[in-house]
């Protein structure tokens, strides 16, 4: 996941002193984000039997 990216964007925007109300909303906002991205992230796919994947690949050689 991207999640250094990610707390780099809100972090990049904050410079300077930051008020504590600020830096709150920061970490609130980059857990969100992270949370986020998890969510919409890699999935798995489960395997699909050896016999099912050779069957289609011979389908699609040789159709009739």
């Amino acid at each position: 996941m991207d999640e250094r990216r990610t707390v780099g964007e809100v972090l990049d925007q904050m410079k300077g002193q930051v008020q504590h109300d600020q830096a709150v909303e920061a970490e609130f906002l980059v857990k969100t984000r992270i949370i986020d991205s998890r969510r919409r992230g890699f999935k798995k796919t489960p395997d699909v039997p050896l016999g099912l994947v050779l069957q289609k690949k011979k389908a699609k050689k040789n159709p009739k």
